[in-house]
């Protein structure tokens, strides 16, 4: 393994690291409209709940998954997801991602998972 290299593997375990520390909430709304890399929040948030797991196993991507129970945002036309770090609304929004509508109901749990790829370039 170069030096270089070396480096590259750190920076990418350093962020995987900070991403498990921050990266905290799974997040749902109603709202459609095409995301985009300004996004600070998510259209409608109508429920926010912890994230139930973080696998970082892979070499350079890290999945976080969270479950949307029974119970939740039911009555609700879910159109977006994303991740934050706070409990209550607001904090940093980390993804938002607009998805197929789902009518929310007490028959349906959602599983979200999201993939973020980790990847450290020579310029």
């Amino acid at each position: 393994m170069t030096l270089l290299q070396g480096l590259f593997d750190q920076i990418i375990s350093d962020t995987k690291t900070d991403m498990e520390t921050y990266m905290l909430y799974g997040n749902i709304g109603t709202d459609n409209t095409t995301a985009t890399s300004s996004d600070t929040a998510l259209g409608t948030e109508v429920f926010r709940t912890p994230i139930q797991e973080f696998d970082s196993s892979a070499p350079a991507a890290v999945t976080i998954s969270v479950e949307i129970g029974a119970g939740d945002a039911n009555g609700n036309t879910i159109q977006e997801a994303g991740i934050n770090d706070t409990a209550v609304s607001g904090g940093t929004q980390y993804t938002r991602n607009v998805v197929n509508p789902i009518g929310k109901t007490s028959d349906i749990v959602l599983y979200l998972d999201t993939t973020i790829s980790i990847e450290v370039v020579e310029v």
